[in-house]
């Protein structure tokens, strides 16, 4: 399908630099809030920074960031504003906007760039309880970021709460016990607890909410230009987070 990792690049690079969208929100370990001098740097700026600058200075081309809230990343995708974005989660609806490495017609889990569990945070005690179908104890309604997987399962399973909230506020409604419960993924909510100082007072459901891997899709237009670059982007994306995974996270962890 395309080069090893490590030899050189078998397509030629694109000729102007590879535009990625980044949610405007501060992601750690995954991916920093938009930096105050606009300049992502390897080491700084969380993994998946990290991962794709590692990626593209093997493969020779240049990275133009930008950040905006998730909707507006994944919009611009779809208009070919943007070449990609990090990082989403693939459903069948998103092939329209984005696209994603697959194996036939199923996306190639492997060839995803990580692989998260997302958590059920709560206030401890409040009684909301996941049996990995069902939730139950439900008062107020059950928040994750707008436009994320985790937000549509949750009003699917008709226990949404009535507000867009951000993470931080999410968590705040939580410790005042006016929230359920706001689904994230596991290390951004657990840093986030530490941050707002609520270890002792937010605790997260024990079985996931939901289990995925999270993929760089890029545009459509892109793909049709450079598409044997893409696929070989992707799996220099997996061998870096094979070998090096692990040690970036740990960067960012200690």
């Amino acid at each position: 399908m395309g080069a090893a990792i490590g030899a050189p690049v078998a397509s030629a690079s694109p000729d102007r630099p590879f535009r990625v969208c980044f949610e405007m929100q501060d992601n750690m370990p995954f991916i920093q809030g938009v930096p105050e001098d606009g300049v992502i740097v390897l080491g700084e700026h969380g993994v998946l920074a990290d991962l794709l600058i590692l990626a593209a200075e093997q493969h020779g081309i240049e990275l133009s960031f930008s950040f905006m809230p998730w909707k507006r990343c994944i919009q611009r995708l779809g208009q070919g504003k943007v070449d990609g974005i990090i990082a989403a989660i693939w459903s069948s609806e998103r092939d329209s906007w984005g696209v994603f490495p697959k194996m036939g017609e199923a996306v190639d889990n492997e060839m995803a760039i990580w692989f998260v569990d997302y958590l059920i945070y709560t206030k401890s005690g409040s009684g909301l309880n996941w049996d990995g179908s069902d939730f139950s104890g439900v008062r107020h309604g059950i928040a994750a970021p707008l436009g994320y997987i985790a937000y549509q399962k949750l009003s699917e399973l008709g226990v949404l709460h009535e507000q867009n909230l951000s993470l931080t506020d999410g968590f705040a409604l939580l410790a005042l016990d006016r929230l359920d419960g706001y689904v994230v993924e596991e290390s951004i909510g657990r840093r986030v607890i530490d941050d707002l100082q609520l270890t002792d007072k937010l605790v997260s459901l024990t079985t996931p909410f939901m289990r995925v891997h999270w993929f760089m899709p890029v545009s459509h237009q892109w793909y049709r230009a450079h598409s044997e670059f893409s696929l070989e982007f992707w799996l220099t994306l997996k061998g870096i987070r094979e070998t090096q995974g692990e040690a970036l996270l740990q960067h960012y962890l200690e």
